[in-house]
């Protein structure tokens, strides 16, 4: 019940309209509070650390005024996305970690509801997987084989490896984009 109320809350916070109105608001309220407020000195922080990248980028590359401008409010927005996207994650493990102490010690007797509900989303990932199963083949066999890795390890890379691949990933594309702005800075002239 709970989730078919909350669902149109959760479509729309998910939206990436939202979050893009919530990032210029943020902005907008760091602009404008005053400079001895604690808003006042993120703010200052921000307008360093913001005109340091552009001073790093204006290195590489000539920009006229509007360019300079789009580019000083890409990075700004840029910023503040990261800061909301680390703030959600800590915020997100704290939660799972609260959840998970509430589970752990009973508390409000909702164990039995919590397990419940991580079942069930167990087994709706579990789902599809169950509908290819061949009929010469026991469910007991078919788990065994590919329900959970061998040496019960987990399915996945470990976080470093994870996070490596993404910090290069970015750095490639990074890398391509100023390599497409040289090139078709080098054509014009």
């Amino acid at each position: 019940m709970i989730r078919i109320v909350l669902a149109p809350i959760l479509r729309l916070l998910s939206s990436p309209l939202l979050h893009f109105a919530v990032v210029v608001v943020l902005i907008v309220v760091l602009e404008a509070a005053p400079n001895d407020t604690a808003l006042g000195k993120l703010s200052d922080g921000l307008d360093k650390l913001v005109d340091s990248t552009a001073q790093l980028a204006s290195a590489a590359f000539t920009f006229k005024t509007i360019t300079k401008s789009l580019i000083l409010t890409a990075i700004a927005m840029a910023y503040v996305y990261l800061c909301l996207i680390a703030v959600l994650y800590v915020l997100r493990a704290a939660l799972r970690g609260l959840v998970n102490l509430v589970a752990r010690t009973n508390f409000l007797w909702l164990r039995t509801m919590i397990a419940r509900e991580r079942g069930i989303a167990a087994y709706r990932a579990w789902l599809p997987l169950e509908t290819i199963r061949p009929d010469h083949i026991s469910q007991q066999e078919w788990e065994t084989m590919y329900a959970w890795p061998p040496g019960d390890r987990p399915p996945y890379p470990p976080l470093a490896v994870r996070i490596g691949r993404s910090v290069v990933l970015y750095a490639v594309l990074f890398a391509g984009v100023v390599l497409a702005i040289y090139v078709y800075r080098w054509t014009r002239s």
